[in-house]
């Protein structure tokens, strides 16, 4: 078998979580039960030759130490009873004796026998490191490749036995480390493909990094061929090469295993060659068996995308009939979608705003110039009918007939003996308003009573003007002021009374999409996370308060999101698009543009969640609806409109 004819041509998809691996769990020889959530990534008819790799080579890496102990100066709290120590720590018992036999006390305190609270010291783990380099040089291309695949298994498992921090990296790619693992991880090492061998320059650079960890704590392991010198900071390395001349049907490689001045020598029979292709192929082959669903009696609508639940959990669909249905998007590629639900259209009125909140449709529908809530998770709005006076067309317009649903969002808290619900809307006007119900509970002899209160009802409350854009992350919601020249960022927590100025941006924005949700956790007042604002017809401003691009988008492209892809590179953000000829979903990068999915048919419509990073579109021929990850290409979800498939 040549390095030629192991081509990595199918992306990995996600680890299977825990919950799916348990409900249908495969035999494995005891001897294999360490790496069980490993093995069950791979298709059951290859675990036995992953199997014999890793019982092959887990002697050679052996056992990491656990950390160990540091005491730090700052005591965590109490230990024991000493007769010396600070008069703050005193017994309560000594100065109970102090003022009722205060010569005594005296007398004691002069022999050292007055008793202290002893301090107990801050003892804590030491952070252990374990870090693996791998060459991704083309004399590590073909075979080596499983030395690799299986080296990732035992050293991950490996430091997550002794409780260390993994993380890995490529040789030729200097001060760039990952702490993914599954098949992300995978499909990441295998698609690090170079036309060149690790340079001076690149071991230096990772010599210097690797120089800044505790030698103590830090366990470095390099993976290579014969010829990649040593990093003087590696503790370990494995160099492979295979054994050229040997028997066609008994390929084998060679991997020794240097560590400080000890060398050992391992010889690694390798499976058929059509098994090692499938091992290195097949486990990131498209998965789509379990995600098809076929619903026959109805067919998506065409006027509006569909839209997602928090989290991508749940995808609403609107239907020809007016129903609107619900599926369970898996999140998995191995596991089966829930059964849908048919959630029936309004008996009088129309839907004017709608949110997706777990298995249910919260909307506000209109009948004339009233409006009513439906499906809000609060007493505030659901316990009883629920209607209030449609706001005039100058504060509060949306789209007639229905054809088109407004971003609602909802928010609840609780303090004390007060509850306060809030549902926002976004209309067509750029207005942001809300409803806002609260509830006092009743009080007697500062205990709550058992009468059962009534909410208020819902008073319509104008937010801001010129909103370009807004989102909804877990409890906060987030949107996006332009005016005088400038753009500002909101934000507005379930808690606060009243939305936070927390950035500016000097353009005058005319969209805007908010970035996942993580680059918005950790942010102070005055920045912001991911984003991609709109400040021209064809320019588009991408990026966070750190670091930004602007790049230049034909007006025929229609902009989906804005997100960080991390397998293109760190910190690679950009442009998720639909092309021109709707048959293409593309990433557009700081530095690349990469093709995410090309459709046979045209994509009628399409949405994508933020805070997932998923996609949801509906064909325009057969009407299928299709979901999956931005960093998947299995389908998670797969909808046959007529029972046939495209």
């Amino acid at each position: 078998m040549t390095s030629q004819s192991l081509p990595l041509t199918q992306p990995i998809t996600q680890p299977v979580p825990q919950s799916v691996a348990q409900s249908s769990p495969r035999a494995l020889p005891q001897a294999l039960e360490a790496w069980r959530d490993w093995l069950t990534l791979f298709p059951p008819e290859l675990t036995d030759a992953i199997g014999q790799m890793l019982l092959r080579l887990d002697p050679l890496v052996g056992r990491l130490k656990f950390a160990s102990h540091r005491i730090n100066d700052e005591p965590v709290g109490i230990g024991n009873i000493v007769q010396r120590g600070n008069y703050d720590r005193l017994l309560m018992t000594e100065w109970l004796y102090a003022e009722a036999e205060p010569d005594e006390f005296i007398r004691r305190a002069a022999s050292n026998e007055l008793l202290f609270l002893g301090t107990e010291p801050d003892i804590r783990l030491r952070s252990q490191l374990c870090i693996a380099l791998f060459d991704a040089g083309p004399m590590q291309l073909g075979e080596p490749r499983l030395a690799h695949i299986v080296l990732f298994i035992l050293l991950s498992r490996r430091a997550e036995e002794a409780g260390a921090h993994f993380k890995w990296g490529i040789l030729q790619h200097p001060g760039v480390l990952h702490e993914t693992l599954g098949r992300e991880a995978m499909k990441a090492l295998l698609n690090s493909k170079s036309l060149r061998n690790a340079t001076t320059v690149e071991l230096d650079s990772w010599d210097t990094l690797l120089k800044q960890q505790d030698k103590n704590t830090c366990d470095c392991w390099q993976i290579s061929g014969t010829h990649t010198a040593r990093l003087q900071r590696a503790t370990s390395q494995i160099t492979s090469h295979v054994d050229l001349f040997s028997d066609e049907q008994n390929r084998r490689l060679h991997l020794q295993l240097s560590q400080r001045s000890n060398q050992r020598d391992v010889t690694l029979d390798l499976p058929a060659e059509d098994v090692a292709i499938r091992i290195l192929r097949e486990q990131f082959k498209r998965i789509d068996g379990l995600a098809h669903v076929r619903n026959t009696k109805n067919r998506p609508s065409l006027k509006q995308a569909p839209r997602f639940a928090s989290k991508g959990y749940w995808l609403a669909v609107p239907q020809l009939d007016g129903n609107i249905i619900i599926y369970n998007v898996p999140q998995s590629v191995r596991a089966a979608p829930g059964k849908f639900r048919t959630i029936r259209q309004p008996t009088k009125g129309s839907i004017l705003a709608a949110a997706v909140m777990g298995k249910n449709l919260a909307y506000i529908s209109a009948d004339g110039l009233d409006l009513s809530f439906h499906g809000f998770p609060s007493q505030h709005f659901s316990c009883k009918k629920v209607v209030v006076q449609r706001p005039e067309m100058k504060y509060f317009r949306a789209p007639t007939g229905g054809t088109r649903w407004l971003p609602a969002y909802f928010m609840e808290v609780r303090k004390n003996a007060r509850s306060l619900a809030r549902v926002i809307v976004q209309d067509i006007d750029q207005h942001l308003v809300c409803w806002e119900s609260s509830l006092e509970l009743p009080q007697t002899a500062g205990k709550p009573t058992s009468a059962r209160p009534e909410p208020s009802e819902p008073h319509f409350k104008p937010i801001a003007s010129n909103v370009i854009g807004s989102d909804f992350f877990g409890q906060r919601l987030l949107y996006a002021v332009s005016e005088n020249g400038s753009t500002k960022i909101f934000r507005w927590h379930a808690h606060e009374n009243a939305p936070l100025a927390v950035a500016n941006i000097s353009h005058a924005g005319q969209a805007i999409f908010f970035g996942n949700e993580i680059s918005w956790t950790h942010v102070n007042n005055f920045e912001h996370g991911l984003l991609a604002l709109q400040i021209g017809e064809h320019e588009w401003w991408i990026g966070t308060s750190k670091s930004y691009i602007k790049k230049t988008v034909p007006a025929s492209v229609k902009v989906l999101g804005v997100t960080n892809r991390r397998q293109y590179g760190e910190d690679e953000f950009g442009l998720v698009v639909l092309s021109a000829d709707r048959h293409s979903i593309q990433f557009i990068g700081q530095a690349k543009q990469i093709e995410i999915h090309r459709s046979a048919e045209p994509i009628a419509k399409i949405s994508m969640d933020s805070v997932s990073s998923r996609l949801a579109w509906i064909l325009q021929n057969t009407l299928d609806i299709k979901v999956r990850g931005l960093d998947e290409e299995a389908l998670l979800l797969k909808v046959t409109a007529d029972g046939v498939s495209a």
